[in-house]
């Protein structure tokens, strides 16, 4: 007998489910997308007089923060109880994003640094709220359904997120004026609360209040063996790739010199990227097997930056290029965060479902939070050139840290092994369900 919770309900309850969190992440994704894949936020910041240093580390702070609070709100979360901790979440990330609206209120000085302290509001509200979303989602999801929903979800909020930044940076212009983008980001913290809305409203059985016992089911997921291999591999590419796309944003902001509305096109573009990726994920699936999808998009995150590394000034079509290297990149990323979820969902043993996938996400969360602000102290402390030559080529600080980044992806080639698909033969707990 099928003892999983979702079991329990009927196909009409699950479908309901399922409609619930498609419109809750069509209201947030806006947020998660303006803050982890958009040029708004950084060219906000530029405006305002943030340095390149503050700017890179503002694009770390959501995984700072789940490095060292996820393990923490899954055990509250356990206390207060799934819905209400999701709705918690989804105000202050309002709270924050509205924030980061009013931080020119301050003055020119402060204001990068207000900005800052909004960003931090809602990396906060992004754990909360992402400690809960998989215990929700296991309440009315059978493992069976997990591809085809993980690739619809994305793809779609991703479809909405794309058309809405596309037509922006056509209203935007070369030199968007400050309040254009103040109204921007403040509809988009309120649209949150949306989010908020539906959560509330899943089916099944919600977890109650309970006294929790955080050293058991942090070891349950400790002695979980090919967990914790793979939360290493996870942490370990996190880490390399993780820059690319804000240091391509500064790039071509910095760099290259391109007018901010074609920065905005291009990165509404590339999202339609991360849209393939989630929408193609399931075919993917089915064609090559998780395992060899996996080697694959790890190769990628090697290609992708050795290639945008030969990308110069004087390259012809570099607009183009750059796009097209983006897209690929988004549709890696879309397919790897998909393959993080199967993978997370089904090593997480039964019963210890909301602190094995804290403790995977907080591995990821470290290799984000390496990755960005390894770089951000890079750039802030001049480790490399401005520009040099190589036979009568320029390249620039970004070129060298595409170079570092798809080193690294290299070397941690080794680490394959640690993925649960290659090594699928063991006797720890794994149910793919698929």
């Amino acid at each position: 007998m099928d003892t999983h919770p979702a079991a329990l309900l009927s196909d009409k309850e699950r479908k309901y489910g399922r409609q619930l969190a498609y419109r809750s992440t069509w209201f947030a994704c806006i947020s998660e997308v303006m803050y982890d894949h958009n040029a708004i936020i950084i060219i906000y910041l530029t405006l305002l007089g943030g340095s390149e240093t503050l700017t890179m580390f503002t694009t770390s702070l959501v995984s700072l923060a789940s490095m060292f609070f996820y393990m923490v709100f899954a055990a509250l979360v356990d206390k207060i109880g799934l819905k209400k901790s999701a709705i918690i979440a989804c105000f202050l990330g309002c709270a924050g994003f509205s924030v980061i609206a009013l931080a020119p209120i301050a003055g020119k000085f402060s204001a990068p640094y207000v900005v800052l302290v909004g960003a931090i509001a809602y990396a906060i509200s992004r754990v909360f709220y992402g400690v809960t979303w998989y215990p929700l989602l296991d309440m009315f999801l059978l493992p069976k359904e997990r591809a085809g929903f993980f690739g619809f979800m994305r793809s779609s909020y991703l479809i909405l997120s794309t058309v809405l930044f596309f037509l922006i940076g056509l209203i935007m212009g070369k030199n968007p004026p400050q309040w254009l983008l103040q109204i921007v980001i403040a509809i988009t913290g309120f649209l949150i609360l949306g989010r908020a809305y539906n959560m509330a409203r899943f089916p099944g059985q919600v977890v109650q209040k309970k006294k929790v016992d955080f050293k058991k089911a942090f070891k349950i997921s400790i002695t979980n063996g090919p967990l914790i291999s793979y939360s290493i591999y996870i942490c370990c590419v996190t880490a390399a790739y993780s820059s690319i796309l804000p240091v391509s944003i500064m790039n071509m902001k910095n760099y290259f010199n391109l007018p901010a509305n074609t920065v905005q096109i291009v990165s509404s573009v590339y999202l339609i990227g991360s849209i393939s990726g989630f929408a193609a994920f399931k075919q993917l699936i089915k064609f090559l097997g998780i395992r060899n999808l996996q080697i694959a998009i790890h190769l990628m995150f090697i290609f992708i930056p050795a290639t945008l590394f030969f990308i110069t000034k004087d390259s012809s079509f570099l607009v183009a290029k750059m796009t097209i290297l983006l897209f690929l990149c988004q549709f890696c990323t879309s397919c790897y965060l998909c393959c993080f979820s199967l993978e997370m969902m089904s090593l997480a043993k039964p019963g210890n479902k909301t602190m094995a996938t804290a403790v995977c996400s907080t591995y990821n969360s470290i290799g984000g939070a390496v990755g960005r602000i390894v770089t951000s102290i890079a750039l802030g402390c001049g480790a490399f050139a401005q520009v040099w030559t190589y036979k009568g080529i320029e390249y620039s600080r970004f070129s060298t840290l595409y170079a570092i980044y798809a080193g690294v992806a290299a070397f941690f080639l080794i680490l394959v092994v640690s993925i649960p698909s290659v090594v699928p033969k063991h006797h720890d707990y794994y149910n793919p369900g698929n």
